[in-house]
């Protein structure tokens, strides 16, 4: 089993950060927001979007799938009561010469092989595509 581990700290009342190995994070948990930091949700999406990121990086290798970019938009829904993300849509940009089959294989092996995105899709409704090309 794979352990992870996350140190966060409150800076002030304008912000905190989150650290592990030699990396750092700048936290929003000021309550009038940063546009200079990740609030929570952002967080989520953004550790969600990496786990998508980081599956294709790890399973192209072994599938022979050769692409020249990636790249990934995500949005969430908040609902208010009780709080919590409600839905997540993603699409995903694979600037690929590939057959469309062989997208199918990569997006479900992004839907099948990832633990922030299997952790996530437990609660709450997300959903998404996965298109060849670059975003516009």
């Amino acid at each position: 089993m794979l352990e992870y581990d996350v140190f966060a700290q409150r800076l002030s009342a304008h912000g905190s950060i989150a650290t592990t190995k030699c990396a750092e994070v700048k936290l929003d948990t000021d309550l009038d927001g940063r546009q200079d930091a990740f609030n929570p949700a952002e967080l989520l999406l953004a550790a969600l979007s990496a786990c998508m990121l980081k599956g294709i990086e790890r399973v192209t290798p072994i599938l022979k799938f050769e692409f020249r970019d990636i790249a990934i938009q995500i949005h969430g829904w908040r609902q208010d009561s009780p709080p919590k993300m409600d839905r997540i849509e993603y699409t995903i940009w694979v600037d690929t010469d590939e057959q469309d089959r062989r997208l199918e294989l990569l997006h479900e092996n992004v839907r099948k092989y990832g633990t922030v995105f299997n952790t996530v899709s437990a609660g709450c409704d997300l959903k998404g595509q996965l298109l060849r090309g670059k975003p516009e």
